[in-house]
């Protein structure tokens, strides 16, 4: 009877992904996305058909669903929608990455894909690369994120992404590029960052780049983040 009912929750999903109502389309998305691994073929073949026809936020969670249930294509369209303008948006897409990671898509091929948009010459793409990279956690982009990080061609808020994550990841690596940024960068955005930064990387050798920010840099958000 289990095995029945889930079977006819499952049907009931695949209708409703076709409702003309976003709010029912996306929720029976969702669901699907947990329908069990015996009707993930099923559901799988549905989604990909759904999402022909359709577009914006229904097309976009129904990629989420299909990146959850293994496909990896659109995992890849996941990673591909980081650039996106709205940060409501950017966040959800990283939650949906940090579901993926080492299951759907490996670590490594996670990292290969933000490395890329990394080097994006738009410099929205290496933003939000940066920004899922930190939360992400993925150590190995942060020889990539500290030359982004001190590189002062670049974007104030490619810089100021950057060395968040670099606070993010917490690696000795980060170390010297935050310095960097804290004692020469122009933007506040990014000297704050640096100062935040410091206060989770930790060490005594940040003692006299923090006293130097508290006593003579001229922007109070970069005091407070130093004085924190």
């Amino acid at each position: 009877l289990g095995e029945y009912a889930r079977k006819v929750e499952v049907e009931t999903l695949l209708t409703l992904l076709q409702d003309e109502d976003d709010i029912v389309a996306i929720t029976a998305s969702h669901s699907l996305a947990r329908a069990g691994s015996r009707f993930r073929g099923q559901a799988i073949k549905a989604l990909k058909v759904a999402r022909v026809s359709t577009h914006g936020r229904r097309k976009r969670i129904i990629n989420f669903s299909l990146a959850k249930l293994g496909d990896v294509q659109s995992a890849r369209a996941v990673v591909r929608d980081l650039p996106i303008q709205e940060g409501s948006i950017r966040r959800e897409i990283i939650d949906v990455l940090r579901h993926l990671a080492g299951t759907s898509i490996s670590d490594r091929e996670l990292t290969e894909l933000l490395q890329s948009s990394l080097r994006s010459n738009e410099w929205r793409t290496r933003r939000a690369a940066a920004e899922a990279t930190g939360e992400l956690g993925l150590k190995s982009a942060t020889r990539t994120l500290g030359r982004l990080a001190t590189d002062l061609r670049q974007h104030f808020m490619v810089r100021y992404a950057a060395t968040e994550a670099l606070g993010h990841l917490g690696t000795e690596l980060a170390i010297n590029a935050v310095q960097t940024v804290l004692i020469h960068d122009p933007s506040l955005f990014a000297r704050t960052a640096a100062a935040e930064a410091i206060g989770v990387l930790g060490g005594s050798d940040f003692g006299p780049d923090l006293r130097n920010a508290l006593e003579r840099d001229q922007e109070w958000r970069v005091r407070r983040a130093a004085a924190e």
